[in-house]
């Protein structure tokens, strides 16, 4: 229960934990924007870029090297993302369980600047601001995997199949949920974790291909 002699004691947090979230919805818009690339690549060059089929068709005619760059990227970021998650996971953690500025109960903040003002201790504010430190490195590497990505998919001409499209195009709706509605904290946080995963799905299914390939 929120009391106010030992909230005194407390330190306020600053900066605010919204920013966190936002880091993370920008990092995650990077690998959303595969999709845009995609997309507009095949509105410019029409229909060069057609999918064929990743095995007879795009990675038998590709050096080893490029294969190998393109399978070193996508465990990069698959790896990052796993890490992001893990620091998602324990934010979330250590903001359920501390109080509120006023008495406020999270699950009612919105996901607005301002809005979301935990009460903590020496320990937890330094718990808080690793987690922060560790989520803005993750989501630059994130971010410079995901251009990478582009890079090697503009220099090949490679298309993902369409099960991969649609993961892409669910995640770019996840994400423009997220900055639409006017929702709570903890469900954007939620959703946050959600789009973690889709990506990874994305990953996974990229990884297959070029698994298939090697078989």
């Amino acid at each position: 229960m929120y009391d106010p002699e030992i909230a005194k004691n407390k330190i306020k947090v600053d900066p605010d934990p919204v920013s966190i979230g936002l880091a993370v919805l920008g990092a995650l818009g990077s690998v959303a924007s595969i999709v845009s690339y995609l997309e507009s690549r095949t509105q410019q060059r029409g229909e060069i870029y057609k999918f064929v089929d990743p095995i007879s068709g795009f990675w038998g005619n590709k050096s080893a090297s490029t294969k190998t760059k393109f399978k070193d990227r996508i465990t990069k970021l698959d790896a990052s993302l796993e890490d992001l998650k893990g620091r998602l996971q324990t934010l979330e953690s250590l903001l359920s369980d501390v109080d509120y500025l006023n008495g406020e109960n999270l699950s009612r903040l919105r996901f607005e600047f301002g809005a979301v003002q935990p009460l903590l201790e020496k320990q937890d504010l330094l718990l808080f601001f690793r987690i922060q430190n560790e989520v803005n490195i993750l989501c630059t590497k994130i971010t410079k995997e995901c251009q990478a990505l582009i890079r090697l998919l503009d220099d090949t001409g490679y298309n993902p199949t369409p099960e991969i499209h649609a993961k892409l195009h669910q995640l770019r709706h996840m994400l423009n949920k997220a900055l639409r509605s006017e929702l709570r904290f903890t469900q954007v946080i939620d959703l946050n974790i959600k789009s973690i995963e889709t990506a990874l799905i994305i990953c996974e299914h990229l990884n297959f291909e070029l698994e298939s390939f090697y078989e």
